[in-house]
């Protein structure tokens, strides 16, 4: 439901002339979207982002420019590679200094 609300904001607003408002409304959604269903709904917030996302991929990308295409999709993989490095960071962080207990 709330993929479908952001796809008739991108559509009634007429967000497609700018770039950064593309941007933003695509990582507001985000942050929104999880929020909401962790805190009011009182469910999973990753598998919510996760259909939301599926929703707004089939319809919102007819909404945006070309410039706002490329321009969503390589912020997204670069967040995206910039998420999975700090991951991987942390859990080399990790196995270093845990010893054979544990702590």
């Amino acid at each position: 439901a709330l993929g479908s609300l952001y796809i008739v904001i991108l559509r009634c607003f007429r967000m497609f002339h700018s770039v950064s408002l593309c941007m933003l409304t695509i990582l507001i959604s985000c942050f929104f979207t999880y929020s909401f269903a962790e805190s009011i709904c009182g469910m999973s917030g990753i598998i919510t982002v996760l259909f939301c996302s599926m929703i707004m991929s089939a319809f919102a990308k007819y909404h945006f420019d070309i410039e706002g295409k490329l321009f969503t999709a390589f912020a997204l993989k670069q967040a995206s590679s910039f998420a999975d490095m700090l991951v991987f960071l942390f859990i080399g962080i990790a196995a270093v200094y845990l010893d054979s207990e544990g702590v």
